[in-house]
């Protein structure tokens, strides 16, 4: 009985830890693009636009690799698409 509620701990344990390690890696995406976007001096719509692709098709990649932080990560999806639709 003990060894089987160890186990169930555990797995939740690791859970929480793969959960955590997973929003950082999510969160790690758009602050990469954000420090790009910062350290150009005068960022233009020809360098944000191709950042912002690749940051949609990085976060849908990472979408399939997290189907449990799928929603948060389509609300992300959602308002980078609206921004580069208003830029064009």
């Amino acid at each position: 009985m003990k060894r089987v509620r160890l186990v169930i701990c555990l797995d939740k344990v690791v859970r929480r830890t793969l959960s955590q390690m997973q929003l950082r890696d999510l969160l790690r995406l758009p602050h990469t693009v954000q420090e790009l976007l910062s350290a150009a001096r005068t960022p233009t719509l020809s360098l944000a636009l191709p950042l912002y692709e690749r940051l949609v098709f990085a976060l849908t990649k990472f979408q399939q690799l997290a189907p449990d932080l799928s929603s948060g990560i389509s609300i992300m999806i959602a308002k980078i698409n609206e921004y580069v639709l208003k830029s064009r």
